[in-house]
């Protein structure tokens, strides 16, 4: 399994960020975490994933950590991003 980074632009809606997300892992990949990082002066979002070798993980949710967690499902991960080019808090949850 190797690790790879795919950019995620700041302006994206939380929405079309776990879509982005989940396109991703369509094609047999994990999303592990996000950070920050600039590129041309501005803040926006590494995401990191692994490649599976079989199989997809569950479905993903990403919310805002000032969301309460959804019944069921378990934090994978917790960090910051920029969405809607606005810094916050978030968490994934599977």
């Amino acid at each position: 399994m190797s690790t790879y980074h795919v950019t995620l632009a700041r302006d994206l809606s939380l929405a079309d960020a776990e879509s982005a997300i989940l396109g991703e892992e369509a094609g047999g990949s994990e999303f592990k975490g996000s950070q920050l990082t600039i590129v041309n002066n501005q803040v926006i979002n590494l995401l990191d994933f692994v490649e599976l070798d079989e199989g997809r993980p569950k479905a993903l949710s990403l919310l805002k950590a000032s969301t309460a967690s959804p019944a069921g499902k378990t934090k994978i991960w917790e960090g910051t991003m920029v969405i809607n080019s606005t810094i916050n808090q978030y968490r994934a949850y599977r």
